[in-house]
Parts: C-alpha cells; structure tokens; sequence
C-alpha cells in the first residue's frame, strides 16, 4: 500500500512539473535597422529594416508619432519602415515615433531634418488657399484670382485684422478640372498686364498685411515665378521694397465662388468647464416652434446658439444643422453660422477682445450635431461639428445656467 501511494505522489509531480512553463508562448520581439534618420531640407524617404521575432496571429504593428510633419508607413507582413518627410522650409527640425507589438518592448526612432537653405528674405508657408474663378469674362484666357494668407479673407474677398495675404492674378489657357483646378504650370510675372497664357498680372498681385485695426500695408510684386504641381503651390517673387519672397502651399487648390468666414486654421478641439450659459426664449418662431438663443461664455472664449424646439420651457435636446429648405420641419435645429451686416447670427465660435466680438478668431458652425443638456442651474454643451472651411470643432462646454424669456 506505500509502495502503491508513492507512485501516486510521483506521477502527480511528473504532471505538475510538465505543466509549468511548457505551456507558455514565447514573448514576440522588435528588431529594427536604425534608431535615427536624417534628413536634408529637401526631405525624402528612408527604409528602416523591421522584423517582429515570435509573431503572434492577428497583431499588426502600431506607430505613434510625437509630430505631423514626417510619415510613417509599414511595409506589409511587418517588414520594414518607410520614414517620409517633406520639405522643411525653417528651422532644423527633430521629432520621434515609436513602434509597438503586442507585448513586445516598444521601439522609438529620432527623425531629424537640416535647416532649409534658401536666399529669400521671407519664406512663407500658407494657411490658406482661396480664390475667384473668372473663367474668360476679363481676357481670352482663363482667369484665376487667389489669395494666400494665414487667416482667410472676408466674405468679399477682402483682408481681415492682423493678417498676411498673397494676391496672385494668374492667366492659363487652360480651364479648371476636378484634376487641376488650377491648372499646373509656371507663371511669369506680366509687367504690361496683357494677360497672356501663364502669366501673372502685375495690376493685381501684392502684398497685404494688416494691423488690429486693419489698416492695411500694400507692396506690389515686381518680378518672379508661380510654379503650380499637382496640388502644390511655390511662388518666388520680388516686391517693390527689394525683399525677395518665397510663397508655398500644399493641399486643395480649387478656386470657386466660395468663401470661409472661419478664422481656423485647423482642427478645434477643446473641454471649458466653469462657463457662463445663458438661454433665452425668444418666443415662437417658424412651424409654431420656439426660438432659443444660448450664449456660453469662459474667459474670452464665446459660443453662439440659435436652436429651434417645441419645448417652451427648455433648450435640452439634440439639434442638427438647419437646412434652406422652406418646409423643413424646425423641430430641433440649429441654425448655421451666418454673417450678415447687423453682425453674426446662428452658431458661432469666436473670441472675445475686452467683451467684443473684433473677428481675429471666429468659425461659423455650419454642419454636425450639437447636444445641450440642462441639469437644474448647470448645463452642458457638447460638440461634434465642423465649419465652413472644413475644421473640426469638438468638445464640451460645461457650467453655471439661467434661462429667461424675452419680452
């Protein structure tokens, strides 16, 4: 019987010891070919060797950067690393991104670029591209008025307050496409403004700036060069005063009728809590609805509401953009930010200059959802918007609420 109880005991430890450890994955590994790339100021693209050890079923490799100015793109099947930077038109640059796989130790590479070399004066890299399209109504080629600025121009295409804008009067025989709005090409400066197949008039190209009380700076473009590739803008021009300018700009090159009101100039992602809300019935309105005009205040930051519900006796609820239609039911909507000579109506964000509304920052919301909550003498805002340029405007007003009726 003893002899018969001790083998028991040893095969229980034979299984126990079977089960410790064998069982266990390997832990997967990151191997790589480089911790750093460099870059010279004309950018390019450099391939870093990858490798993952222990691979496990379904995992991908991820990529975290600490700037936009580079990419990062893996290679299929985790094969390697594609780095690409662009043109650095400033100071030398450095940054980092880091890769990661399951539970492999993470991997940061350092991307660096030199300092752009050039003999301009001013290198200028826009914030904006708008313009007029003339089509041939001013000469027999094609007419394409555009301006380059860091805040977008008036509704009549006018400079705002404390801007710089690029006026550029530029001719191709060439009508606009969904491919090239504006036609690819150089343009040559026109001293005789004869409007001649890729050219650019020298009646109409200048240099704005403007002050906070928008007086304005003119200096005329003498001489140079627009380059216009596939969805990339580069201008070097001579002006009056002897200073040579480099004017750039990548993304969207349409040239239209419309213009953006917003002051943007990129995404607006925000969470103020502490804010003063104020609601207001305005009374009845269209389709028997009632009209609410909200206000939330913190610091110099202000948000505008026009809402429409059939609720008299709060503004809570979901709202969509109001529409032009003329039957379009009222019920929860908000109208979309408009301008208009007594000033701004709709929803608007904007700031504050000593309790004015001076226009050096503003956005009209124009599309998306706003949601308003309302919890006794507290209330909520939330945002999932955009504006009239395209910039998102998300996030959360939240504070102290009075509601009172217009009389």
């Amino acid at each position: 019987m003893k002899k018969f109880f001790a083998l028991v005991a040893l095969v229980a430890l034979a299984l126990t010891s079977c089960d410790n450890g064998n069982n266990e994955l390997p832990t997967p590994q990151l191997n790589i070919g480089k911790v750093r790339v460099e870059f010279n100021a004309q950018g390019g693209t450099e391939q870093i060797s990858l490798k993952v050890v222990n691979p496990v079923a379904g995992e991908q490799v991820a990529v975290e950067k600490t700037a936009d100015w580079f990419e990062v793109t893996i290679a299929e099947g985790n094969t390697a690393i594609a780095v690409t930077v662009g043109e650095n038109l400033g100071a030398a640059r450095e940054a980092s991104f880091t890769i990661s796989y399951a539970t492999a130790q993470p991997k940061t590479i350092a991307v660096k670029q030199a300092e752009a070399k050039s003999d301009c004066d001013v290198v200028f890299e826009s914030l904006r591209f708008e313009g007029y399209y003339f089509g041939t109504e001013y000469s027999s080629n094609y007419n394409y008025y555009i301006a380059l600025s860091d805040i977008a121009v008036k509704s009549n295409f006018t400079p705002k307050a404390n801007g710089t804008y690029y006026y550029f009067d530029l001719y191709s025989n060439k009508p606009g496409s969904a491919t090239e709005p504006l036609p690819n090409g150089t343009y040559t400066f026109d001293a005789k403004d004869t409007f001649a197949h890729q050219t650019f008039s020298a009646g109409a190209s200048y240099l704005i700036t403007t002050d906070g009380k928008n007086k304005e700076s003119v200096v005329k473009i003498k001489g140079g060069t627009v380059t216009v590739t596939d969805g990339k803008f580069d201008a070097t021009i001579e002006l009056e005063n002897g200073e040579t300018h480099r004017v750039v700009y990548e993304g969207d090159l349409t040239v239209d009728l419309d213009y953006v009101n917003s002051t943007l100039a990129e995404d607006f992602t925000f969470n103020f809590e502490g804010a003063t809300i104020t609601a207001t019935n305005l009374g009845v309105y269209e389709m028997s609805k009632y009209r609410w005009y909200i206000e939330a205040v913190k610091g110099d930051d202000l948000f505008m509401l026009d809402v429409f519900t059939a609720n008299a006796e709060s503004p809570a609820g979901i709202y969509t953009k109001l529409s032009t239609g003329s039957m379009e039911d009222y019920n929860n909507k908000y109208m979309p930010g408009l301008m208009t000579e007594q000033g701004l109506i709709g929803a608007w964000y904007t700031q504050l200059v000593d309790n004015v509304i001076k226009g050096y920052v503003m956005a009209p919301i124009v599309d998306g959802l706003i949601q308003i909550i309302v919890d006794g003498d507290t209330a909520t805002i939330n945002y999932s918007a955009s504006d009239d340029g395209g910039a998102k405007i998300e996030g959360s007003v939240s504070g102290s609420y009075t509601q009172e009726i217009s009389e």
